[in-house]
């Protein structure tokens, strides 16, 4: 078995609520981890994981996520996240949504030490991060790296966001839905903002372009 200072699985308890209006668009949350740090190696109760000395006993720490609001999400909602290393594989993690984009989400995380091998200690939290209202728009690019410190004031994450959304749906709130189109339907291309351009040898956008210019 590899020796438990060899093992740097970080374990994290993230909710994402996001109280989403409507019903029509489609968007997705990305979340890019950059990097974790639990620098003095302890519990939030002040004592090392385990039991054991600081030098002796490294946090095992695993990733839980549950989408579906910190108050409404059962032990069966978490889904594990593993980290290795401090690096996360896959990353970012994305969170698929339905329903127009609300321009904000709430984040909560919670760090654990994970003892499956030792059942005397269980799983012990680490820190706890309810982290403010985020507002966000639909963008190409990710925000810049936030650095944010634990409650419980023994760990800080970096993250970065970003929300796009998904194909063929545009908009600051992703309900406006454009599709490349060159049939019966219609004849047209989709711009940066989701507004009908019509191929050429067509016209009136607002009939989807199925009427065609009649050369002199």
């Amino acid at each position: 078995m590899m020796p438990k200072h060899l093992r740097s699985w970080i374990y994290f308890l993230l909710v994402v609520t996001l109280s989403s209006v409507g019903v029509n668009g489609d968007y997705i949350l990305k979340i890019m981890f950059h990097s974790y740090a639990n620098p003095d190696n302890l519990k939030a109760n002040g004592s090392p994981c385990d039991g054991g000395t600081i030098e002796e006993q490294k946090c095992e720490s695993f990733l839980h996520y549950c989408l579906e609001g910190s108050t409404s999400c059962s032990r069966e909602s978490y889904q594990n996240y593993n980290i290795t290393g401090g690096d996360p594989s896959p990353n970012p993690v994305l969170f698929p949504m339905s329903g127009s984009w609300p321009g904000q989400f709430e984040l909560y995380m919670r760090i654990t030490d994970d003892d499956d091998d030792d059942p005397r200690f269980g799983d012990e939290r680490i820190d706890r991060f309810p982290l403010p209202v985020i507002f966000l728009s639909p963008s190409p690019v990710f925000t810049s790296p936030m650095t944010f410190v634990g409650d419980d004031g023994r760990a800080n994450i970096t993250l970065s966001f970003q929300v796009e959304c998904a194909t063929d749906f545009y908009g600051l709130d992703c309900t406006t839905f454009c599709q490349y189109t060159d049939n019966e339907n219609g004849h047209y291309s989709c711009n940066g903002d989701g507004t009908k351009m019509c191929l050429t040898g067509y016209q009136n956008p607002q009939t989807d372009c199925t009427e065609a210019i009649c050369l002199p």
